[in-house]
């Protein structure tokens, strides 16, 4: 018999195995394997695996099971537990190098391993720091409306007022914006804030700037004013010299001379001819009519106005003694026969009703109609000033006031009903003139021709509403070697609610219209601010 290799315990272990084999697998039955224990052995144990009989399942199945031994490794302390890396056993470590047990360990220079050579300096600042990307710092910085650009939160920029107002607009031509220039913003669309600067330039006669052309002409033809206190009209006979004195009190300055000085000034503008930069002499409300006298040693100074439909005159009368200036005062007022009215400031319907009074006025002037009054419009001072009579006209309190600048060769009749609806016509005494460029229009003449021949827009408003005030009009024109004055006959004229002007004049004479005369029919029209000529010749 031969020799067993195996150990008695294998051969046993072999054996089970087999007595544990099926008696037959020809039934056609199939093995079920299952997982069985698996073992944790000692780090010196060899793995082992072996499959057990289970039973069987539902079906007739055998069942086995597969148990696993698994040797566990080295802890690396050849003790139990844990320990440090220096109680690794090196024995076991492949590919060590020689130094590991060694006394002495290897050293290596900064270049070899790519360290920093020893005594670098590792900045701990960034003002050790080269700005090569232009951080910005958080202290010296703009602010937008007192708060910092820098840091958390938000910065609000406020908006311009008004239903979709924008704090900043859109300019087309600022490339043509100078400095020191002084421009306007003109929106190109309502709603907008996208538009162009345009210089802002100072009105002239004939040209808008700041304010209309007809608004500067009549502001620079305004006359300056020096007002007195109301006080003045206080004095009486029985005023002291220092009470006249005082009362001439200007932001509560005076001296004994402020009077003599007045008059002194005012009898120089007496003896010259009129000057519009002259200022006109109030005393409150009061516009005042001067006369005056000054020499060495004593003056006279004149205030009349209107008051109440009466002439009122304070004349103060001051002597020099010692250097030392008194004052008497006389108070004249004029009778109850007489009616006195302020000159208009210019030939309007309203200036009219506010220089006779408004609405009072109006009640007063009638009133003194009835009581035969007679009225006269005071003018001008001293020398220069004087009066034209009125005659006055009521019917149911509405007055008609007719009167004539003989100066000025023009006759005004103003029915005096309310600030609204007060009416004045003014008539020229001989002819309404035109300018001369009219006597050579034609239908061939341009608008600028037409335009500058009537005085623009306004100057042909001017025309029509002479005409329609019952003037006759006439050009006086040079026509060499002679002088020629033509009449013209007005048959149409006209200024519709659109503000379109029509006038038609007829007239004859020698080149009359660059002919012997004609029917001219001259068109204005607003919304194109461009005029036309038509003439029939004859």
């Amino acid at each position: 018999m031969g020799n067993l290799n195996y150990t008695t315990a294998r051969v046993n272990e072999l054996l089970k195995k087999a007595n544990d084999m099926p008696d037959s697998v020809t039934d056609g039955k199939t093995p079920v394997l299952e997982t069985g224990t698996t073992t944790t052995l000692s780090p010196t144990e060899s793995a082992t695996s072996e499959v057990v009989r289970n039973g069987e399942d539902s079906n007739g199945n055998p069942r086995y099971k597969i148990n696993l031994g698994i040797p566990k490794g080295k802890d690396g302390t050849g003790g139990s537990g844990g320990g440090t890396a220096g109680s690794v056993d090196w024995s076991d470590v492949q590919n060590k190098p020689s130094w590991v047990k060694s006394n002495t360990k290897p050293s290596y220079t900064a270049s070899e391993v790519g360290a920093l050579p020893l005594g670098t300096v590792i900045p701990s600042k960034t003002s050790q720091l080269t700005n090569d990307s232009e951080f910005v710092k958080g202290a010296g910085l703009k602010t937008i409306n007192g708060q910092s650009i820098v840091g958390s939160g938000n910065i609000f920029i406020q908006s311009g007022s008004g239903e979709g107002g924008a704090g900043n607009v859109s300019v087309y031509n600022a490339d043509r914006l100078r400095a020191g220039g002084k421009y306007v913003f003109t929106p190109s669309a309502d709603g907008v804030s996208e538009g162009s600067f345009n210089e802002l330039n100072m009105a002239d006669r004939n040209n808008p700037g700041l304010m209309g052309a007809n608004d500067y002409v009549k502001l620079i033809t305004l006359k300056g004013v020096i007002s007195l206190p109301v006080i003045i009209t206080g004095l009486s006979e029985s005023s002291s010299s220092e009470n006249i004195i005082s009362s001439f009190a200007y932001e509560g300055s005076v001296s004994d001379d402020t009077i003599a000085y007045l008059a002194a000034a005012y009898s120089n503008i007496q003896s010259s001819g009129y000057e519009a930069t002259i200022p006109d002499l109030y005393i409150g409300n009061y516009r005042c009519y001067v006369d005056s006298s000054f020499e060495t040693d004593k003056c006279s100074l004149a205030l009349t106005y209107v008051v109440s439909g009466k002439l009122r005159t304070i004349s103060i009368n001051g002597t020099m003694n010692e250097n030392v200036w008194t004052y008497s005062c006389k108070v004249i007022e004029s009778g109850d026969d007489t009616y006195y009215l302020s000159k208009p400031d210019s030939y309007t319907a309203t200036d009219c009703f506010t220089a006779f009074g408004g609405d009072e006025g109006r009640a007063k002037i009638a009133l003194a109609v009835g009581q035969r009054k007679k009225f006269y419009i005071m003018y001008g001072s001293g020398v220069l000033g004087g009066s034209i009579p009125v005659t006055v006209e009521s019917g149911f309190n509405f007055p008609v006031l007719i009167w004539t600048y003989p100066i000025l060769e023009k006759t005004c009749r103003f029915k005096m009903m309310s600030e609204d609806s007060s009416e004045l016509r003014v008539l020229n005494l001989y002819y309404y003139q035109l300018n001369s460029g009219f006597y050579s229009l034609t239908s061939s003449s341009t608008t600028d021709e037409i335009s500058v021949a009537v005085g623009r827009e306004a100057g042909l408003k001017d025309i029509v509403q002479a005409v329609k005030d019952g003037n006759r009009i006439r050009i006086n024109t040079a026509l060499s070697p002679y002088d020629v004055s033509t009449e013209l006959l007005p048959w149409a004229a006209g200024i519709s609610k659109e503000g379109n002007i029509h006038l038609g004049v007829y007239g004859k004479g020698y080149g009359l219209f660059n002919s012997a005369g004609g029917l001219l029919v001259i068109d204005y029209t607003k919304t194109t601010n461009t005029f036309k000529a038509e003439l029939l010749d004859i």
